[in-house]
């Protein structure tokens, strides 16, 4: 977890190092309101079916973390 934790806080967007495993969500999750704001919600894959959804803001710079699921959720199906 610390190596996503890393790629996420440098590069959340970067899918050039398993573009299979990191991409934006579809709707109805393709976004999400954090703090007020509409940001795109994307997905890293864990080994095993885990997820964690995130959610960019380029203009403060934060990744907002939005769900850790260590099994497949039903929602990203």
């Amino acid at each position: 977890m610390s190596a996503l934790r890393e790629r996420l806080r440098l590069c959340p967007l970067d899918r050039s190092e398993n573009p299979n495993r990191t991409h934006q969500l579809k709707p109805p999750l393709a976004e999400k309101v954090v703090g007020g704001k509409k940001l795109q919600q994307w997905q890293h894959e864990l080994s095993g079916g885990g997820r964690v959804f995130y959610c960019p803001d380029r203009t403060d710079r934060i990744v907002w973390v939005t769900k850790v699921d260590l099994t497949h959720p039903k929602e990203a199906e």
